[in-house]
């Protein structure tokens, strides 16, 4: 896949306003649609990286008529004024170049999907309802997530969906249904 990528990179080209690819899968749930990222492309981002994900995440989340709302799940951060400054960087470089979305950094994924719990321990959070697109710490976290919602919920996998080329790309991972080529179909269509 990754050579496919890097194909795709070379071709095609990325988005002028964002510095990398990325992919997202939807889980189509009982609760609603789930977005996940970066699921297969970079291993282990950097802050910055981590928030072109959520941009382009949102911004291809939007296209398709759906209000973002962005969790950044990465885990414990440790007690250092250096890491939680560079988190919060992260987080008002996201609100600064798309302030309409509401995006909040989690170290624990039932906030971003429990408001409730939300209100009772982060009451000042940027974040109403539930999350919609979760960006992962890396890629391997958020395949094996992906995996485990897909099996666990017995929802509807789309994707993988390209993030960030200059122009609409889709392909399909080998154990594609009809279902999903249909709905990949349906994908490019939409973002095109």
């Amino acid at each position: 896949l990754l050579e496919s990528v890097n194909f795709v990179d070379r071709i095609i080209g990325r988005n002028s306003d964002h510095n990398l690819l990325a992919m997202m899968h939807a889980l189509v749930m009982p609760a609603g649609l789930l977005f996940i990222a970066d699921t297969r492309v970079t291993q282990h981002p950097t802050n910055q990286e981590i928030a072109e994900i959520a941009l382009l995440a949102a911004k291809t989340v939007r296209i398709m008529g759906i209000r973002p709302k962005v969790g950044l799940l990465l885990g414990s951060c440790e007690d250092s004024s250096s890491v939680e400054g560079e988190t919060k960087a992260m987080v008002d470089s996201i609100r600064e170049r798309l302030p309409e979305i509401e995006v909040e950094l989690f170290s624990e994924a039932e906030l971003a999907l429990d408001e409730e719990a939300r209100n009772r321990f982060m009451p000042d959070a940027n974040l109403t309802g539930v999350a919609n697109i979760l960006v992962m710490p890396n890629a391997e976290t958020a395949k094996i997530t992906l995996q485990l919602l897909e099996k666990a919920t017995n929802s509807v996998k789309i994707g993988p969906i390209l993030l960030g080329p200059r122009l609409p790309v889709q392909w399909l991972d080998r154990f594609a249904s009809s279902h999903a080529i249909v709905n990949v179909t349906a994908l490019a269509c939409a973002t095109d």
